[in-house]
């Protein structure tokens, strides 16, 4: 055979850089999916604070580095009868979460559109133990962080096609986790 022969590692290599992009999506989308998982981290420990009107009462949330910083734990209302869980982590780059509510039900969030880590938006993508169609759920949280140790946290709820509804509240960092170091391990 004559002329330029390619060695096949070369081709598969070629071909591997070129369909990367495809398989992984946009770049600066993934930028800010990893920011704010980051951010979310760095919000660990103890926060407490107050219901904004119309709910009254106290708040708290604590956020836990977990997985060796593969995973977010955020407890709200923990040692109450409405203590529920929302677990955030990447996938392929991308911020995910999943809510283990009071109500029942298990909503999936996926970072919005517009998000930035200082604002951080999960919205509704599915989930199990509900019919979005008829049922009541969680249908999103929004973090917003007004400062080290200052929160806003609204949360969405809906019911079938009902227009939303929202609970938030204003949180003061009380206690810090101290900071978890990934594994080195594979």
């Amino acid at each position: 055979m004559t002329g330029l022969q390619i060695p096949r590692a070369w081709l598969a290599f070629a071909a591997t850089a070129l369909m990367a992009p495809a398989a992984q999506g946009d770049p600066a989308a993934q930028t800010v999916d990893i920011a704010a998982f980051e951010q979310l981290k760095a919000l660990a420990g103890r926060w407490e604070g107050t219901m904004e009107a119309p709910a009254t009462g106290p708040a708290l949330i604590e956020f836990e580095v977990t997985s060796s910083g593969r995973a977010v734990l955020e407890r709200q209302f923990g040692g109450t009868s409405h203590e529920m869980i929302t677990v955030y982590s990447l996938a392929y780059d991308r911020l995910q979460a999943n809510h283990f509510c009071a109500m029942g039900n298990q909503p999936a969030y996926r970072l919005a559109d517009g998000s930035s880590p200082r604002d951080i938006r999960m919205e509704f993508v599915g989930g199990t133990g509900l019919d979005p169609a008829t049922d009541h759920h969680a249908n999103g949280e929004r973090i917003e962080v007004l400062g080290p140790d200052e929160l806003r946290v609204e949360f969405q709820f809906r019911t079938g096609h009902e227009a939303p509804t929202s609970a938030g509240m204003r949180l003061q960092r009380v206690h810090r986790q101290p900071s978890i170091q990934p594994s080195t391990r594979p």
